[in-house]
């Protein structure tokens, strides 16, 4: 585990399943309560085992099933616009009324929208970018955890976080590779 932590504003840790991402998420955190967010239904449980042994105070916050139908709906723009608004206000709403101030974006390659043409990798790049830019005018800290499927697969969200935390079961310590 990184035994330092982090002050930042958008830290990305990325790995493989398996690889202990959410326990080096948990590790960063510095404050007594951190949020959750979760976007898969049903492993809530499973989330708070990893803070079995922690004495941080921990809110779990599951995505609507709203976003995820808004998800499915971008065609433009527009609408990829109203996708970011939607997310960071349910995030930040929930955040405020827990008094929170981090925020673990638990499996956070969930949240980009679902495009089924050649500009997929442009869309999601502009998802992370508007996102990235709302959260950070918050004031908040986030910590997104996403899961490297393939060693092919781009890290596009690193391009807008200001650290990025590699995880490999091959390495003792975590790779830190860019920090402001």
């Amino acid at each position: 585990m990184l035994n330092r932590t982090i002050n930042v504003m958008i830290t990305i840790v990325v790995g493989r399943r398996g690889d202990g991402l959410l326990r080096q998420a948990i590790s960063m955190v510095k404050d007594e309560k951190v949020m959750v967010v979760n976007t898969m239904r049903g492993i809530d449980e499973n989330i708070k085992q990893y803070f079995e042994n922690s004495s941080l105070n921990v809110i779990i916050y599951g995505v609507s099933e709203a976003y995820f139908d808004m998800r499915l709906q971008v065609k433009d723009m527009k609408t990829l616009k109203k996708l970011v608004k939607k997310i960071v206000n349910d995030i930040v709403k929930e955040m405020r009324s827990n008094d929170v101030t981090t925020s673990i974006i638990y499996r956070a390659n969930d949240l980009p929208p679902f495009v089924f043409n050649e500009s997929r990798d442009v869309v999601v790049e502009e998802f992370w970018r508007l996102l990235t830019t709302d959260l950070r005018l918050t004031g908040y800290e986030f910590i997104f955890v996403c899961e490297k499927l393939s060693e092919d697969d781009t890290d596009i969200l690193s391009l807008f976080a200001d650290v990025e935390v590699r995880i490999s079961s091959n390495r003792a310590m975590p790779e830190i590779r860019r920090e402001y």
